[in-house]
């Protein structure tokens, strides 16, 4: 069967870059638009598919994940640090 893509005209973005940027943003990526476009450029230019393909975008998932976790926990622990800090009784001065 043979798959054809369509381009989309000058201005215009596709639903899938779309989906893709959105997803990014709800995941609060910085440049999430600028990750989204450079993927699906990269997606479009490749011709070969590696071995280890499938073992190496579970570990690249996995590893997102835990950087999602740990920037979660940063911003938790910040919030934490910082109502903290107005309860010290020098909390004007500090």
């Amino acid at each position: 069967m043979l798959l054809t893509v369509t381009r989309p005209r000058p201005g215009y973005a596709a639903p899938e870059l779309l989906c893709f940027a959105t997803w990014l943003k709800n995941r609060k990526v910085s440049s999430g638009v600028a990750v989204a476009l450079t993927v699906m450029e990269v997606a479009e230019a490749r011709f070969t598919v590696l071995r280890a393909e499938r073992l190496t975008a579970t570990m690249v998932a996995r590893l997102a994940k835990g950087v999602t976790a740990v920037a979660e926990e940063i911003a938790e622990l910040g919030a934490l640090l910082k109502a903290r800090s107005r309860e010290h009784p020098h909390a004007e001065v500090i």
